[in-house]
């Protein structure tokens, strides 16, 4: 018999199949089920040329490697989740036949889920379901039919929520829009931020549309003008440049930097108007401060109001009325409306020699109405002179059209003199 044939001779291999032997070509190397040793850096699973590497389970795509230029596709989960048009975009798994995850922007990521779609450029979806988004660098970490449109904004979570504008952010639960630069909304329900950098904390119904809007929590409340606020209740309302509502329920803050403290059915409309709570208050003049505890039929017919008014004189103008804003506003007494008046007025010079700092102090009451549009004082208000400096200093008290007048006279002290008063009212009205 001859010698038995080599296993190996040149590349070749016999293959025994029963008494017979067959000579093929050698197989290369090779990834073995048990492992590999030996294994070299240049060493590697995958394809030389321009075509796509899938991974099975059960004869079903796992994982598809694409190669995309400068960064391949990892696309993971079901066989319709697809990177189409994208360079280094990654879907981690989840998706089926009818609700794919679809990645259709550069350097998106897709956690997982089903029906979500990463389409700006570095685009986030964590998980979910039905969620979009469609700008760059912009994220949702899960939840269901969200949508980030602005770019660089964020939807952490949540139902049918929607960020409109850029760098915005909504913290989670449903139905909450924001429409401005760098608005935010925490979380809640039916919520809306319109404008840059409004803010809603919470709560539901709530609509921030102001440049720096807050709203903090709380039920149908409105912030509508740029810095306007309302910190919670139901149903409050600040409408003007830096209008606030601290809380209670149906509260109006609708005069330029007025403000609501709380209580029900307040209605703040002068500039820097202030209602600290009660019932059923109106604040209607610049700087009034009205409280009330009810109201017979509208607000501000049963209250009580604090005003501030000041002036100033000179050696070349003694004589001034004071006024609510300094620059001739007048204390004005409303239609069909009766108030009881304590003022409080006082005086200091500016102190220039021989005049060092003179000071005069007097105390005025009286009764004044509005009947049928003409104001008029019910009896003669007395006016008690509490101490002064200057013997020549006074105060008078008068009526104009619609107002009451408080005039102060420095006579003729020769520098500047600055007025303040007080005027506390009791006010019923028809």
């Amino acid at each position: 018999m001859g010698s038995a044939l080599p296993s190996t001779v040149s590349g070749l291999v016999s293959v025994q199949a029963g008494s017979r032997f067959t000579v093929v070509p050698a197989p290369g190397p090779a990834w073995l089920l048990a492992g590999n040793a030996g294994t070299a850096a240049t060493d590697f699973l995958g394809t030389t040329d321009n075509r796509p590497l899938e991974l099975r389970v059960n004869q079903q795509r796992a994982l598809r490697l694409e190669p995309a230029g400068p960064s391949p596709n990892l696309i993971g989960g079901a066989a319709d989740n697809a990177a189409t048009g994208a360079v280094g975009a990654v879907i981690g798994g989840g998706g089926n036949s009818t609700e794919p995850n679809l990645a259709h922007a550069n350097y998106v990521f897709i956690g997982g889920g089903s029906s979500n779609l990463a389409n700006g450029l570095a685009a986030v979806v964590g998980g979910g379901s039905g969620n979009a988004v469609t700008n760059g660098h912009a994220v949702i970490g899960g939840g269901w039919q969200n949508l980030a449109g602005g770019a660089a904004s964020t939807i952490a979570g949540g139902a049918s929520n929607q960020t409109a504008g850029d760098f915005a952010n909504i913290g989670g639960g449903q139905h909450n829009t924001t429409s401005g630069s760098a608005a935010t909304i925490a979380g809640g329900q039916d919520n809306s931020a319109a404008l840059d950098q409004a803010t809603v904390g919470g709560g539901g119904g709530n609509d921030a549309a102001g440049v720096g809007a807050t709203i903090g929590g709380g039920v149908g409340n409105r912030a509508h003008l740029d810095l306007a606020t309302v910190s919670g209740g139901g149903e409050n309302w600040a409408r003007e440049f830096g209008a606030t509502v601290a809380g209670g329920v149906g509260n109006h803050a609708h005069g330029t930097q007025s403000s609501v403290g709380g209580g029900g059915a307040n209605v703040a409309t002068g500039t820097f108007a202030i209602i600290p709570g009660g019932q059923q208050a109106r604040a209607s003049q610049h700087g009034q401060m009205a409280q009330a505890a009810g109201a017979f039929t509208l607000q501000g017919d049963a209250q009580s109001s604090v005003f501030v008014l000041r002036a100033q004189t000179g050696a070349g103008q003694p004589l001034a009325v004071l006024s609510l804003d300094g620059q001739g506003a007048p204390l004005r007494v409303e239609p069909n409306r009766t108030l009881t008046f304590d003022i409080l007025v006082v005086g200091r010079s500016a102190g220039v020699p021989p005049n060092f700092s003179i000071s005069g102090g007097y105390h005025a009451r009286g009764v004044i109405r509005n009947t049928g549009g003409t104001v008029a004082f019910v009896g003669t208000p007395t006016v008690l002179e509490l101490g002064e400096d200057d013997p020549a200093w006074s105060i008078a008290l008068a009526t104009g059209p619609d107002h009451l007048i408080i005039q102060a006279n420095s006579a003729a002290t020769p520098d500047s003199v600055r007025w303040v008063a007080r005027v506390q009212t009791a006010e019923v009205a028809w």
